[in-house]
């Protein structure tokens, strides 16, 4: 949601439910709860840009090693 309602930041994550409640004699009633997530949600982003970056520096490591020979001596 932009703005976010707490004024906080440029948007603000919700999470919205809906629920039926059944009253015996009366008509249904139903019941909204507003939740804000927004913090939660912006430590599954870091969460997120984090394991990018390891993902990242896991697919730019050498898929092998060299190692010479104990003189030093590269192998002919």
């Amino acid at each position: 949601m932009s703005p976010p309602l707490n004024g906080e930041g440029l948007v603000g994550w919700y999470r919205i439910r809906v629920r039926p409640i059944d009253r015996p004699g009366k008509k249904r009633a139903t019941l909204w709860t507003v939740a804000d997530v927004t913090r939660e949600r912006e430590r599954h982003e870091n969460v997120f840009q984090e394991l990018q970056h390891a993902i990242d520096f896991l697919d730019h490591a050498p898929a092998g090693f060299f190692s010479p020979r104990p003189a030093a001596r590269c192998p002919t």
